[in-house]
């Protein structure tokens, strides 16, 4: 495919701003698309449609009471990742405890990038995810974020957390069936609270 035709290329999306569906099939491997595709049309079918994001190669957001609700792209080795952003987790912790959800959070918890280099306990989380904030720890970063923070997450404690609201996000990257499922109670319950909250 010539690169003016390439609906992968940034700016051929500027042009066109296709559909997610339209790039898919593209970008994705063989072996998750069906998958990506059936959490599009979940998203539709809920309302919930995905815009691409002018500036970024390959995203798309989702959008809900004007703050991003999900963003769906693709890393270079022809994955896709749902990043969720469950920005009022805090209301809805319970439930995700009772479904036998907190799992799916707990996995995707995004830690500081020197907790690495810190004197963790044994038994700590295993470090999977990092944001770079530059700044030492203990001291609050560019983006005005504690680094390094302690957290409680649906009743497990978190050290070297990233402190950055921003990091309230949990990445899935080429999610199976039963993530999926997860993505979707998550991206309900969330999309619940800020309608609660903006009554």
């Amino acid at each position: 495919m010539s690169e003016q035709n390439d609906l992968t290329n940034l700016h051929v999306q500027r042009k066109l701003r296709p559909k997610i569906e339209d790039v898919i099939p593209i970008m994705v491997s063989e072996d998750n698309q069906q998958n990506a595709l059936d959490f599009v049309a979940w998203l539709r079918e809920n309302k919930m449609s995905p815009c691409w994001v002018p500036r970024l190669q390959n995203t798309w957001n989702v959008n809900c009471k004007g703050r991003m609700l999900c963003r769906i792209g693709h890393t270079k080795r022809n994955d896709w990742m749902c990043t969720l952003y469950l920005t009022n987790i805090e209301r809805y912790e319970g439930i995700i405890l009772s479904e036998n959800l907190q799992d799916f959070v707990w996995d995707r918890v995004t830690f500081c990038v020197f907790a690495r280099n810190m004197d963790r306990p044994a038994d700590a989380p295993e470090i999977k995810r990092v944001a770079s904030m530059g700044a030492p720890p203990g001291t609050t970063c560019k983006w005005k974020a504690k680094c390094a923070v302690t957290v409680t997450i649906c009743g497990k404690e978190f050290q070297y957390k990233c402190g950055n609201d921003t990091f309230k996000s949990y990445i899935f990257t080429n999610p199976n069936k039963a993530e999926i499922a997860a993505i979707k109670r998550l991206v309900q319950l969330e999309k619940q609270a800020r309608y609660e909250i903006h009554k």
